[in-house]
């Protein structure tokens, strides 16, 4: 009868471990589902959030100094970043025509300064695609082309 209970004992003490064991692995793979989860928001939020400092730009009417924010935030972000913007620049009589964009720092500011010396013109700014990019996002979701074409308004 003694051999008998202490068999019970190292059953049930065997039993509860297994449980233990059970309940460890699967709380592991809730916890790393999570965690997977929030990687993935916290790269949409990074996504969102360094296009949120060029969508700000977007829209139609604005004014030169508005145009002129904008080239001077894409140089200063292609000096500081990975992530490369373009700026394709045209006249409304060239809007829709398929042009490449303009990534260099001394193409960029030449067209900051054509924006700056114009007179009684406004300017449509919006996400655009070029030759190399269609409608002008990368593959990861990030900006990578802007077109700021000159209205007459």
């Amino acid at each position: 009868m003694d051999n008998a209970s202490k068999a019970l004992i190292i059953a049930g003490a065997i039993l509860i471990a297994v449980m233990l064991v059970s309940l460890g692995v699967m709380l592991y793979n809730t916890a790393s589902g999570v965690a997977e989860t929030t990687i993935g928001s916290v790269e949409a939020l990074g996504v969102s959030g360094f296009n949120a400092q060029f969508e700000t730009y977007l829209g139609t009417g604005k004014s030169k100094s508005q145009a002129a924010g904008l080239v001077s935030k894409v140089i200063a972000n292609n000096n500081n970043n990975d992530i490369e913007i373009g700026i394709t620049f045209r006249a409304q009589s060239q809007k829709g025509t398929d042009k490449d964009k303009v990534t260099s720092t001394s193409d960029l500011s030449s067209i900051r300064n054509d924006i700056n010396s114009a007179k009684n013109v406004r300017y449509d700014i919006e996400v655009s695609g070029d030759s190399t990019t269609n409608y002008g996002y990368n593959s990861d979701g990030t900006i990578a082309n802007i077109a700021i074409v000159m209205t007459n308004r």
